[in-house]
Formats: structure tokens, C-alpha cells, sequence
């Protein structure tokens, strides 16, 4: 590989690390220069797919969902076929995103079908993570339609997952948002079983 593109890779795993960290404007940042070293490179499909995903998520996080969608749909076809580490983003992560864009851009169908595809990969990469996650990010297409007893679905199906793999804090959390959702519905019977 070039020196170029491991700098964008490294410039890409930079704006993962941030995110992770709450830091979304410092991702935008180290985003914006994988980018422009991309514009700079003789075309590199790899590089400009890294770099366009990475800034893609980045303006999601930054509540730029439109340029978003732009950014992660240029990429999406290349991207599948990138060898990648834990240090990248996957293809699942593009893939909800984009969905969780669309959603904030109302364009509701465009998300459904997106994440219709993010399913489908995560079941067969078999990450029960991702599954679980999918399920939870459409609950929340669902919640920006208003349609609560479809939201809580789709979290219970996740809840499921994330007991199964005893990850208790995400789990807890998402008992939260049903039983507030409960709330909203006037189950507040049921919606206090979810907190005990």
C-alpha cells in the first residue's frame, strides 16, 4: 500500500476513536483530512471509500444528516468489499447510518429498506451485536414516526439479543426508553414492570 493510504486509514481510524470518545467535532475534523489527502491521491477507490465513509458518519454525529446520506451512499458499493479491522468501520455501520440519516431526513422508506440490508448482513456476518443495535435503530425510525407499539417491537427483539448476551447496561438502557414509551402509550402499569 501507498503511504497516502495508510495515512487515511489512520487519519479514518482517528475519527472512529473520537467518536467513540463524545468528540464529534474532532471526527468531523480528522474526517475532513482523510478527505482532502484522498483529492490529493491519483484515484484510489480504498482511500476514497475510508475517507467518504468516515465523513459520512462524522456528519451524522455533527446533525448534517442530509450531506450524510451523500457521503455514505457514494461509498457504499465499494465499500463491501474492503478488507477491514476493528479499528474501521464496517460495512454494518455504514449501512445504519445511512438508515439512521435517512430517518432524520424523514425519508423514512429509503430507511427502512436500508436497514432491511443492515439485518441482512448482520446476520450473515453472524454479529448478534449489530443485530441487536439494527433492531434498536429501527425502534427509533419507528419512534420519529410515531408508531410506539411497532418502536416497542422492534427494542424488545433487541432486548432479547442483548440479555442473551449479557450485556446489562444496554439493556437496562433500553428498558428505559420501552417503559417511557409505555408511558407515552398510558401503560404505566407496564411500564414500571420494565423498571423493576
Amino acid at each position: 500500500g501507498t503511504p497516502s493510504l495508510s495515512l487515511v486509514q489512520t487519519l479514518c481510524r482517528a475519527a472512529k476513536a473520537s467518536l467513540r470518545l463524545g468528540d464529534s467535532r474532532s471526527s468531523l475534523d480528522y474526517a475532513n483530512q482523510a478527505v482532502e489527502l484522498t483529492n490529493s491521491l491519483p484515484a484510489d477507490r480504498r482511500a476514497y471509500a475510508l475517507a467518504h465513509g468516515a465523513l459520512g458518519i462524522a456528519q451524522r454525529a455533527t446533525h448534517q444528516p442530509q450531506a450524510a446520506v451523500e457521503s455514505l451512499e457514494s461509498v457504499l458499493d465499494d465499500y463491501v468489499s474492503l478488507m477491514l479491522t476493528e479499528a474501521d468501520y464496517t460495512y454494518i455501520e455504514l449501512l445504519r447510518n445511512l438508515a439512521a440519516a435517512q430517518t432524520e431526513n424523514k425519508h423514512f422508506e429509503d430507511a427502512r429498506q436500508t436497514y432491511e440490508r443492515a439485518l441482512n448482513h448482520a446476520e450473515g456476518s453472524d454479529s448478534q451485536a449489530h443485530v441487536a443495535g439494527t433492531h434498536r435503530d429501527i425502534g427509533i425510525m419507528y419512534l420519529h414516526q410515531n408508531h410506539l407499539q411497532e418502536a416497542i417491537r422492534s427494542w424488545l427483539t433487541a432486548l432479547e439479543i442483548y440479555e442473551a448476551q449479557s450485556d446489562h447496561t444496554r439493556a437496562a438502557r433500553l428498558l428505559c426508553d420501552i417503559a417511557g414509551v409505555r408511558k407515552q402509550l398510558g401503560q404505566g402499569q407496564r411500564a414500571m414492570k420494565n423498571y423493576e
